[in-house]
């Protein structure tokens, strides 16, 4: 089974002008490879990792990943 996770991660970080190498330096991690893994929905960020997209990008975590929003 092939699940990806659907989420708006590469929009939001172009359209805020910033590299995955930048994020990726802001989330203090080693390389960016686990963050492409983030934008491609084969992994999930932890908590921790999505409230510091959260707050690097200015957005709720629901217009990341639209699933989480609250019905």
């Amino acid at each position: 089974m092939n699940t990806q996770i659907q989420n708006n991660l590469k929009i939001i970080r172009i359209n805020k002008r910033l590299t995955q190498k930048q994020v990726a330096e802001h989330l203090q991690m080693q390389c960016e490879n686990r963050l492409s893994h983030w934008e491609k929905g084969t992994a999930f960020p932890s908590i921790s990792n999505l409230g510091k997209l959260c707050q690097l990008f200015q957005v709720p975590a629901h217009e990341i990943y639209p699933e989480l929003q609250v019905q």
